[in-house]
Parts: structure tokens; sequence; C-alpha cells
């Protein structure tokens, strides 16, 4: 295998930003609060799409149906931009393909990752003309990151991470299961890698035509907020409006290893998520968790190419 020059993302947290996204979520939860109290007054009832479905609220161009949800296994459907896919996690397996070749411009129809062999880290990248590459990663020795960088140049890789988004607004979150949690892990890995964060500009991507989905994050923290605060997972704006400002001590996580902190140029270590962007759908909320600051070790100090920083398969909360 090559040796390269490791690449290495930091994500600085910008606080400006965050203050930003934060009243832009509060602003549209506000907004959505004074229709539906519009509509009941005027009509007499709440419009489906506010009272009985939040899927609309979170990431809007992207629906995911979930045909298979056991112990161990998950697998389902999910259409992003009117581009249909197919997902699974099972035992240490992960698989993203699109079901229709045709509807998709580019290189790549999907992906499988795969650590059965618990020494080896195989990603398997499937080519629209039916070829397949294979990229291998094996501790303590360094990948030729070229081919990744091309299928990362796609939307295929952003499209994966929006299905896994909307996966955890819907309540399948790390805390149901370790398969659940590896498909989230892969894409916080796939979104640290492509996105950094700018003071001024915010988030900058390698692919200008990835978009920047910052706020979809927020939405799903205040879902997975209110649905601590509830003790059940809030499916509706009533609810979600009724227990996002609630709290009930005993009811949130705390992490198990305290507040996040700053070590190999990583000021949010230990928190779940690329950087400083907290995906509390990992383990629960916004704090430090041992997993999460042990896979921090391998990614921050010392490389996103790290076989054990790409391989999500061995981390838990």
């Amino acid at each position: 295998m090559d040796t390269i020059e490791v690449i290495e993302v930091n994500l600085k947290s910008s606080l400006k930003r965050r203050c930003l996204i934060g009243g832009i979520v509060a602003f549209i939860i506000l907004l959505a609060a004074t229709i539906t109290t519009f509509v009941i007054f005027f009509i007499g009832e709440e419009p489906q799409s506010l009272n009985g479905d939040l899927q609309k609220y979170v990431l809007p161009n992207t629906t995911v149906t979930v045909l298979e949800d056991t112990n161990s296994s998950i697998k389902g459907e999910c259409i992003v931009n009117e581009i249909r896919y197919e997902f699974a996690s099972i035992s240490r397996t992960l698989t993203f393909k699109t079901m229709d070749d045709e509807s998709i411009d580019g290189v790549w129809s999907g992906f499988t990752l795969n650590n059965e062999d618990e020494s080896i880290l195989e990603m398997n990248l499937f080519a629209l003309n039916d070829s397949v590459y294979t990229i291998e990663f094996v501790e303590d020795l360094s990948v030729n990151t070229n081919l990744l960088e091309v299928f990362m140049k796609e939307l295929l890789a952003e499209h994966y991470v929006e299905m896994t988004v909307k996966l955890g607004s819907m309540g399948y979150i790390g805390t149901n299961g370790q398969h659940i949690q590896n498909l989230h892990r892969f894409a916080k890995w796939i979104w640290q890698y492509e996105a950094t964060e700018d003071a001024e500009r915010g988030v900058i991507f390698q692919n200008d035509e990835w978009e920047d989905i910052s706020e979809e994050f927020e939405k799903v923290n205040a879902i997975v907020s209110a649905s601590n605060n509830a003790g059940f997972w809030v499916r509706t704006m009533d609810n979600l409006l009724t227990h996002i400002s609630e709290e009930q001590p005993g009811r949130a996580l705390l992490g198990s290893c305290g507040s996040p902190y700053t070590q190999c140029g990583d000021t949010c270590y230990g928190r779940c998520g690329p950087g400083c962007d907290c995906w509390s759908w990992f383990c629960g909320d916004c704090n430090c968790w041992d997993g999460c600051a042990e896979h921090d070790y391998y990614c921050a100090c010392k490389s996103m190419f790290d076989f054990w920083c790409v391989n999500v398969f061995w981390i838990y909360c």
C-alpha cells in the first residue's frame, strides 16, 4: 500500500455560528407554534403535517422507511432528493446502495463497510459500470486515499449522512443498539472528513456540491432533548413544543466522562459528533462519553485515516 501524507481535518467551533443556528431553530419552532395556533383558531383542528408528524420538520427532502429492526440489525429504504437507496446495518457490516442506477449521476452507486475480520476494515465501492473497488484499512499501515477522495466528491456520501440524520429524528438512536450506532458513527466520519468549519465562512466542503445541513443537526438535538425530558420519543410538534424547555432532573443523560475538553487540537474532545458539532442521537446528550473520547484519540491525535478512526464497529458509548 502507498504511504501518503496524512490529511488532518480540524473542525473548529464557531460560537457565533452556533448561536445563529440555535436562534434559527428556535424561530422555526416558534413560527410552527404560531401557525398551529392560527389554524386551530380559524379551522378548529390541527393540521397533520404540524401536529402529527415531525418528519416534515427534519430534512423534508428525505424520507426513510424501516423494513426490519431487530436487536442486532436494521434494514430499510430511503429517498433523498428523489433518489432511492437501500441501507442495512447487520453485525459488523454497513450497506448503502442506490435502488435505480439510472436515477443518479456520477461514478458510484453505493458502498459497503465490513469488519468481519476484525484486523481488517474493508470498504467496497460500487461503480455504475458494475466495477467494484476495494480499500483496505489495516492497523499501523497507511492507505492510498486517492480512490476514497474520488468517492467522497460525489453526493452519494452526503445522502448517506442525511439518511442517518433522518433515522435519528425518528428515534433510531445509538442507545437502541450497536448496529444503529455503527450507522451514525460512519456518517460522523464522512461528515468530519468532508466538512471544515471556518469562523468567518461557516462550514466549508471539499466538494462544492455538498449542502450544509448543520441546522438539521440542531433540530434532531432538540427532538432528542425533548424526548429525554418527556420520557418517551416525541413525534409531534405539539410534544416537541411542550417538552423542549422542560428540565426534569434524572431524565437527561449525564455522559460518562463529564464535560468535553481540549486535547490534540480538538476543543470538544469526547463529545459525540464531528468536531464541536453535537450529535446527541449517538449516546443521548452533548456531554463527554468514554467511547467518543477514545475514538477522538485516534481521529484527532493520530489521523482521520487511522484504522481505529475509520473503523466504527468497536466503539460504544
